[in-house]
């Protein structure tokens, strides 16, 4: 076996646990989505709990072959410091839902993809 196929070996199971964590949080993510649609008030512990993951998936997708998603987490983490920064005003939240829909798109992908 060749050190890439040996690298790709040991990477399998952190990937299908990685996987297997997105598809658990799938469900805060589309409850996180339909907030930012129907333009209700989302809480500090919220914003917090979804910068958090988004904090840690940015620091793995993209070791595990998911690129895509780690850029996207970081995005929506950037946003979130960013709206925190400014007392959540209506623009930053546009921002942030762009960036999620693309994050979210994004995870979609990754639990689909046959990595």
């Amino acid at each position: 076996m060749t050190d890439a196929g040996k690298l790709e070996a040991l990477l399998e199971p952190i990937r299908a646990k990685f996987k297997a964590g997105l598809n658990q949080s799938r469900p805060t993510f589309t409850d996180f989505q339909q907030y930012l649609v129907e333009n209700r008030k989302i809480t500090p512990n919220m914003y917090g709990d979804l910068r958090g993951q988004c904090h840690k998936i940015a620091g793995s997708a993209s070791t595990l072959g998911f690129s895509d998603l780690g850029v996207s987490a970081a995005k929506v983490e950037k946003c979130i410091d960013a709206l925190i920064e400014s007392e959540c005003d209506q623009i930053g939240t546009q921002d942030l839902g762009a960036a999620f829909n693309a994050f979210l798109s994004n995870v979609l992908t990754a639990l689909n993809a046959g990595k």
